[in-house]
């Protein structure tokens, strides 16, 4: 088992984080105050400087991030919550137009 990520798989993983935080956008200062960590901190990890803490992730997960997306690609939680969101948007608005007193 691999002790450490290679450069490529470190550099996907810090993509992902950014793509988190612009989907929520939370910039660096803004992650920082909610997770209670320096914003050095969140720079040094999103310049690629040091891998994020165990506790930086469970942080992240608190603040609606997908942690499970950011470590592996997979699993995008946030794409299906928006299709949900929309799906129950228009279900709204078809129970509206049906049944809509005229």
């Amino acid at each position: 088992m691999k002790e450490t990520l290679d450069k490529t798989e470190h550099d996907a993983l810090i993509e992902r984080l950014r793509a988190e935080m612009e989907l929520k956008e939370l910039s660096q200062t803004a992650l920082s105050k909610q997770l209670g960590v320096t914003r050095s901190y969140v720079n040094k990890v999103l310049s690629g400087a040091v891998m994020p803490s165990g506790y930086f992730l469970v942080q992240i997960a608190k603040q609606g991030l997908d942690v499970g997306y950011v470590l592996t690609g997979n699993g995008r939680k946030s794409e299906a919550l928006e299709r949900l969101e929309k799906l129950e948007f228009y279900v709204e608005q078809l129970e509206k137009n049906l049944f809509r007193k005229e």
